[in-house]
């Protein structure tokens, strides 16, 4: 990565311009501004947003308007990718798909009326300066993306701004992410995506899909969990007692689980869920590649008492026993397994070839790469 420069952006005042959020502020590329848009100071934004993308790290941003200028200081978040809502959020951790800048120090309404007065005028003109202030870096973000996936302007987007591109190794990829780099796996191997995925997430760093995902297949892989098999369900049953005998079934299993939690009833159907399952480590998923993604992981107890959004929410939880038994490999057989796995060859790859050749279960053999990796 290259130390990156300031730049310059433009946007026009409007007539609902209220500057009333107290925890956000946005510019808009739309000419038009409902009085709902509290947080919004600028319309009919304009300028490079691609040379945007590329500014790292804290930064100063300056706003002036009629000879009347603000300024804050937010960090930029290396998941933001243009052609996203330009928004700046006084939260500490961004969201992947809708935050250009986190951590900020004003929201709209800590910015002086007279300034907020000057934005009301439609004919004003609002010149935003945005200047890297050269300080530690976040760490960055990973684009999961299949090569198979659709072809979609933010896939086209984290091409051409990612500093490393990944498909069939993981080499790279924690530096990477450590120096606040962007990172694009292109991959449709899940144990590589969800080794990827955990990689980042113990680096602080965020993941976010790009191109053609379905929403299961998309939890899964933001998820970072891995599984020898999984089982999908469409739909829920209707009654307590039906899900009840489903979730019972589900569990005697013992695979890795994609569930689908109905709009207002998944608060509801959690409690049953780790009555049933247990204690697993799980991720809810909300909105997979659409602008509301968002991911929360933990154990499943942790999860069970977080308050669901509105949008279309996924449970991904862990296959039972996913730890497995680490002494089933020869110690020479998983120390050179343990090189591998280093040098960026694929947990599930590894597996395959060990049981295989050393007549084990495939299970156990990934089990144990898993532990091991842990340990």
């Amino acid at each position: 990565m290259q130390a990156p420069f300031g730049l310059s952006l433009t946007a026009s005042g409007h007539s609902n311009v209220k500057a009333s959020h107290s925890k956000t502020l946005e510019f808009v590329s739309e000419a038009d501004l409902t009085p709902r848009g509290t947080c919004v100071l600028g319309v009919a934004l304009q300028g490079d947003l691609d040379a945007l993308a590329r500014l790292r790290g804290a930064a100063t941003i300056s706003l002036d308007c009629q000879g009347v200028t603000e300024q804050l200081r937010a960090t930029l978040n290396p998941a933001w990718l243009p052609g996203e809502p330009l928004i700046l959020r006084r939260r500490q951790q961004p969201l992947a798909r809708r935050t250009f800048g986190f951590a900020a120090d004003k929201g709209a309404a800590d910015l002086d009326r007279a300034f907020v007065a000057a934005l009301a005028n439609p004919k004003a003109r609002l010149d935003i300066g945005i200047q890297p202030l050269g300080a530690e870096l976040p760490s960055g973000a990973l684009f999961l993306a299949r090569p198979e996936g659709r072809e979609d302007a933010r896939l086209t987007a984290a091409r051409a701004l990612a500093d490393l591109h990944l498909s069939e190794s993981l080499g790279g990829l924690e530096a990477e992410i450590s120096a606040g780099g962007r990172v694009l796996l292109e991959s449709g191997d899940p144990a590589l995506q969800a080794e990827a995925v955990r990689s980042v997430a113990e680096l602080g760093g965020q993941t976010t899909l790009v191109g053609g995902w379905s929403a299961a297949e998309g939890a899964r892989a933001l998820s970072g969990l891995a599984a020898i098999n999984w089982s999908h369900l469409m739909r829920w049953p209707n009654g307590r007692p039906a899900r009840r005998d489903l979730l019972a079934r589900l569990a005697d299993s013992g695979a890795g689980l994609l569930l689908p939690l109905p709009a207002g009833q998944g608060e509801g159907l959690l409690p049953l869920l780790v009555k049933a399952l247990g204690d697993r480590s799980a991720a809810l998923v909300t909105a997979p590649n659409r602008p509301q993604e968002e991911l929360r992981r933990g154990d499943m107890v942790v999860l069970a008492d977080t308050s669901l959004p509105r949008e279309e929410t996924w449970l991904v939880v862990a296959e039972s026993n996913v730890l497995g038994d680490a002494s089933v490999l020869d110690p020479k057989l998983a120390l050179l397994a343990k090189r591998l796995q280093a040098a960026g060859v694929a947990t599930k790859t590894l597996a395959t070839a060990l049981a295989e050749t050393q007549q084990l279960s495939k299970r156990d053999v990934f089990n144990a790469l898993v532990q091991d990796q842990k340990d």
